[in-house]
């Protein structure tokens, strides 16, 4: 358990990092899943969609980490925790709220 949570916490911190240096990442991130989605998605479309990707996403990891020993799930922590530290990091530094208000809405979030 230890180690799941510095390795998560390792792709974080690269993440973080990794903000400062490419801030057009998430913007071909978002590109990315708008393609995926579908750009006028909305409702309970939207939702089945996302739902059924996270499904697939979950039985992948569990599957992978049976039949595979455990790298798709390691895989799967690595992209969280690199995707997250990259999210926060970009949203304190762009959103115009004070650092407490930020605080509680990633927490919130999380």
């Amino acid at each position: 358990m230890w180690l799941t949570l510095l390795i998560f916490l390792a792709a974080f911190l690269v993440g973080a990092v990794y903000s400062f240096f490419d801030i057009n990442f998430f913007k071909t991130v978002a590109t990315i899943i708008q393609q995926e989605v579908g750009a006028s998605a909305s409702g309970w479309h939207l939702v089945l969609n996302i739902f059924r990707q996270n499904l697939e996403v979950a039985l992948m990891a569990l599957l992978g980490g049976i039949i595979i020993f455990g790298l798709v799930p390691l895989g799967i922590t690595l992209f969280n925790g690199f995707i997250l530290g990259y999210v926060v990091v970009l949203f304190f530094r762009i959103a115009r709220l004070n650092f407490f208000a930020k605080l509680f809405i990633v927490i919130e979030i999380g």
